[in-house]
């Protein structure tokens, strides 16, 4: 038996050690998605452990999600600094392929909110805008309108939908497969 429990506390521990990671690269990106700042840059793959190198060339902008990376190391952020110099290179989840893992995991978490605050609600209302961007590719958004507990009413964006290259039939399927929360079972 101490043998199982010295397991699972080490075990405990590593979660623990990676929850610490994670933090200030979670942080990052709820605080620039917060404040509708885009993440990418023209450089930004690669390692940041050079982010004290003084020598380094000032003119580079990696975009915004490894600048304020950096820029909270160079602010004592220690538990990221160990990350960025202990980890893998293939560990330290700052890649985009990470990047988009991680903002899945966050739309996940806010559509669950929202759904959340939608079946505490007695109205709602599942709204459809479709636009075409400067590039001529059609989307449509998925909102939800909902009457709050105060009586103010709240309206929030939960998806988007690529309906490029698609037929009327798929069209009107699209939001359904992908957002398989507005079936009406999972909200009312």
């Amino acid at each position: 038996m101490d043998i199982v429990n010295r397991i699972n506390s080490q075990r405990l521990q590593h979660v623990l050690e990676n929850r610490q990671r994670l933090t200030p690269i979670m942080e990052t990106i709820i605080f620039l998605g917060r404040q509708n700042i885009p993440f990418r840059g023209h450089g930004d793959d690669g390692s940041l452990l050079d982010i004290d190198n003084n020598d380094s060339d000032v003119t580079t902008n990696e975009g915004n999600f490894r600048e304020l990376l950096k820029f909270r190391v160079n602010c004592g952020e220690l538990n990221l600094k160990n990350h960025l110099e202990t980890a893998r290179a293939s560990a330290t989840y700052i890649s985009k392929t990470s990047q988009n893992a991680l903002f899945e995991c966050c739309g996940e978490e806010i559509c669950e909110q929202i759904v959340s605050r939608v079946r505490e609600s007695n109205y709602y209302a599942i709204m459809f805008d479709e636009t075409t961007d400067a590039s001529h590719q059609s989307q449509m958004t998925t909102i939800l309108r909902y009457l709050m507990a105060d009586g103010s009413v709240r309206e929030d964006l939960i998806g988007f939908v690529d309906l490029h290259d698609q037929n009327h039939q798929t069209k009107s399927n699209a939001t359904i497969y992908n957002e398989p929360i507005l079936d009406g079972k999972a909200i009312g």
